[in-house]
């Protein structure tokens, strides 16, 4: 019986070191990005949310804001790790306008070029309405009660 656990203990180590995930090693790569925010008629957009996202996470692994002129290149963190994938993806938001959420980075320190954000339709009627309204009518749209909310018996008997 200890032939046959001396021959078989390490055939069973094997197996399970050949059969077990192997862990990849993340290795730390700098974060260089550079690059401008503009709207669709070429002006810059200024304070545009401008995230790095890795391996399909929801949270971000750097990120940074544009400055005046629409530019970005200085990250919250300067380096990151790529897991199983390897892949990156660049993804810029400012409020008013639709997310450009499409971008494979190729690599983590490249001139991504000019990114055009698009207004969002829904917040470009909001604005419109607003303009037309006078101020009374933006103190009292902004001022309005609350609804009240429904009984406990409301939609029953």
């Amino acid at each position: 019986m200890t032939k046959f656990k001396r021959f078989f203990n390490p055939l069973i180590a094997a197996a399970f070191l050949c059969l077990a995930p192997t862990a990849v090693i993340a290795q730390p790569l700098s974060v260089t990005l550079t690059g401008k925010v503009t709207d669709a008629e070429g002006e810059p957009i200024h304070n545009a949310v401008v995230m790095v996202k890795t391996d399909g996470n929801l949270l971000a692994a750097a990120r940074t804001l544009t400055n005046t002129q629409g530019d970005f290149g200085t990250f919250t963190n300067s380096t990151i790790e790529l897991n199983n994938s390897g892949q990156a993806r660049l993804f810029v938001r400012k409020a008013g306008y639709l997310p450009d959420t499409n971008r494979v980075l190729g690599s983590l320190s490249e001139n991504v070029g000019t990114i055009s954000l698009v207004r969002d339709p829904i917040e470009y009627r909001i604005d419109s309405i607003i303009a037309l309204m006078n101020t009374a009518q933006k103190i009292a749209q902004m001022t309005q009660p609350h609804l009240a909310t429904p009984s406990s018996n409301w939609g029953g008997n």
